[in-house]
């Protein structure tokens, strides 16, 4: 049906339609699309896109109707904190001003059903006070953010208390100390002053000295004057004394405070250097610590016993961590080209004075030589041989720090004939010469792998498959069984009534006499494609212990509660099994899908890339072979001619002898058997 035309009253009608509010039954929240008619409402459902926000809506139903219900609450309470403030008003009110907005979250797709459940929920959470009156719910907002200013203001008011009191009394102490100390001073000048005179008495051996003070007065002559053996010490003034001792402690003082300044200083710069020290060690401390021309020892036994703990020198280094190691010549091995991961691998210490090379730490990347070993601490003192740090001595570097550096002649070969295995296979190069056999066997072997890969492949594929199969039954016995407990435990509980309606309260009697449980539940394993599951059953063990139960009155109704209890446990076990079943089935199917995602993506893509290249490399010997045999034909030819040319010039005549071709198809004559 085709639109309208512009400004057509029709047209004008839809626009009006589209900008204002449609009915509440056609809107579709996960979506957030309104129709306008029972029609296009029908058409959305349908819907490709609908159908992918139900399913969403599926996984995890409550944190939707959870987001849907946090945003409805917040722009309810926005509207009522901003335009009403703290004033009493009607509930309804506020929720005609929120809907004005075309876009708002409506209240079917909330957890509250009615204005009223949601006008509650505000006053139970202590949001808003409600009232119910004639008119309706009114609400009116608490404004928590004023208590809470309050709160703050008062708290800081009883801070800036605090620390006025907290000056005070340091105030009081410090005047309480200088007093103390006043009447101490006094104290000892009353002592002076009471002191008696005593005759200067020397011995007979004793010499007298005079020791002149200098024109400047320093500490270390008035205290050298005090400690000469004067005789007219005892007899000074007591105020003098007073001064000269004052004296003597000020130079114990300024010499004190300049060893703590010393200290001070010499301690700000070691710090300084030990926070720098930290900050390159944080740095350059890094995960992985290949590099090239250094020497390692192979830790790994799945390359073979050839391979374990032997030495060889890293050529080249590949996404950081996975390193191309050549066996030194040394080992029995020579020449093997290993790819193996830095985790299989270990650094080699060399000789005292020998090079090294710093590939963690602090000092990453620099080249030292090594100085000292600490067997203890599993650490070595290194020497800097480069940069700005050049002699400076490095301690307690780690084993695990340090390798040991060698310069090659010839560091580069070839990696075009390095064939590499899931792990890390190996094909030995000799010279650096090329090897078709050894190509033809890396090629049959990446062939063989990947038709184990592709057959593994379709064997975990029927398994997903299955498993999936499985999954499915399961999930449908689930919801039947619980559709199903619903009317059984219902049925059960009214059976119950009526018994104990008819028979009295019987429960007390059989708790008195129960001595072992009748009803139990015994386990066994399935197995679905490699899946082992629990499969839980019931049975009744012995015979019934009440059977007499109510044979006076209400027999009937109890059998008939017994027997529906049963099916209800019956029916309990058997909702646990399909409910464990399917937590295990789950996880297998995560794990096979993994597992089949890997081969299909990763594992069978890089064999076909490793079979490729292999085709490639024997395709272009081939080439080089063939070039090479048409020269080899040729310089014959042309020897050929050059001779026959030479004989027709000394007048020989030259019989005729057809051309031999190394192409030709024709049969050898037999040699061995003739």
């Amino acid at each position: 049906m085709p639109k309208h035309e512009a400004m057509t009253p029709k047209a004008i009608a839809n626009r009006i339609k589209a900008k204002g509010l449609q009915k509440l039954r056609w809107y579709c929240q996960m979506c957030n699309k309104q129709c306008r008619d029972q029609n296009g409402f029908k058409c959305h459902l349908t819907s490709e896109s609908h159908q992918r926000q139900l399913l969403l809506f599926a996984e995890n139903s409550k944190k939707f109707v959870y987001d849907f219900s946090r945003e409805f609450e917040s722009g309810y309470l926005d509207i009522l904190r901003r335009q009403h403030g703290t004033k009493r008003v009607h509930c309804n009110m506020i929720y005609q001003e929120y809907i004005k907005d075309r876009n708002h979250v409506h209240m079917n797709s909330t957890r509250w059903y009615t204005l009223t459940g949601f006008v509650q929920y505000l006053g139970r959470a202590g949001i808003c006070k409600i009232d119910n009156t004639e008119k309706g719910w009114y609400i009116q907002y608490i404004d928590r953010e004023e208590e809470q200013r309050k709160e703050r203001m008062a708290k800081k008011q009883k801070m800036d208390v605090d620390d006025e009191q907290k000056i005070m009394e340091m105030i009081m102490k410090q005047a309480q100390k200088a007093l103390e100390a006043k009447l101490k001073d006094d104290s000892l000048e009353n002592d002076e002053e009471e002191q008696e005179v005593k005759e200067f008495k020397k011995p007979e051996d004793y010499k007298i000295e005079f020791k002149l003070p200098k024109l400047s007065t320093n500490d270390q002559s008035s205290k050298k004057v005090l400690e000469s053996g004067s005789a007219f010490v005892d007899i000074e003034d007591s105020s003098k004394r007073r001064k000269i001792r004052d004296e003597e402690d000020s130079p114990s003082t300024s010499k004190r405070s300049s060893l703590s300044n010393n200290s001070a200083k010499k301690s700000s710069l070691d710090e300084i250097m030990e926070m720098e020290e930290m900050r390159k060690e944080k740095t350059n401390r890094k995960d992985y610590w290949l590099f090239e021309n250094t020497v390692v020892k192979i830790l790994t036994k799945k390359l073979g016993e050839d391979y374990y703990k032997k030495k060889g020198i890293i050529e080249k280094v590949e996404y950081r961590s996975v390193a191309y190691v050549r066996l030194l010549e040394k080992d029995t091995r020579v020449g093997d080209l290993l790819k193996i991961d830095q985790n299989y691998l270990e650094t080699v210490i060399p000789a005292l004075g020998k090079k090294v090379l710093i590939v963690n730490g602090a000092y990453r990347g620099s080249k030292a030589t090594l100085e000292k070993l600490d067997e203890r601490n599993f650490s070595v003192s290194v020497r800097i041989n480069d940069g700005l740090l050049k002699d400076r001595v490095v301690d307690n570097v780690k084993y695990e720090d340090i390798l040991n550096n060698v310069r090659r002649s010839n560091p580069n070969f070839p990696f075009t004939n390095v064939i590499f295995s899931f792990f890390a296979s190996k094909i030995r190069l000799e010279n650096h010469v090329k090897d078709i056999n050894a190509l033809c066997r890396a090629q049959t072997m990446m062939k063989a792998r990947l038709k184990g890969a592709q057959k593994g492949h379709s064997l975990l594929k029927r398994k997903a498959d299955a498993l999936n199969f499985r999954f499915r039954q399961i999930l449908s016995k689930i919801i039947e069984n619980k559709v199903l407990m619903g009317d059984i435990m219902k049925q059960a509980a009214f059976s119950l009534a009526e018994a104990k309606f008819t028979a009295g309260d019987f429960g007390h009697m059989i708790l008195q006499n129960v001595n072992k449980a009748q009803v139990k539940v015994k386990s066994r394993k399935d197995n679905v494609a490699g899946v082992t599951l629990p499969i839980f059953e019931s049975y009744q063990d012995g015979p019934d212990s009440y059977d007499m139960t109510g044979l006076g009155r209400g027999g009937a109704n109890i059998a008939k509660m017994k027997k529906m209890y049963n099916k209800a446990v019956e029916l309990l076990v058997e909702l646990a099994t399909l409910q464990t079943c399917f937590v295990t089935l789950d996880e297998a199917i995560k794990l096979t899908n993994r597992r089949v995602n890997a081969i299909e993506y990763v594992i069978i893509p890089r064999l076909e890339r490793t079979i490729s290249y292999i085709i490639t490399e024997l395709d272009e010997l081939e080439r080089e072979e063939f070039f090479r045999l048409k020269k080899v034909q040729k310089k014959k030819k042309r020897d050929r001619e050059e001779k026959e040319k030479r004989l027709k010039e000394r007048g020989a005549v030259l019989s005729s002898v057809p051309e031999s071709s190394i192409f030709d198809q024709s049969d050898d004559v037999p040699i061995l058997f003739n």
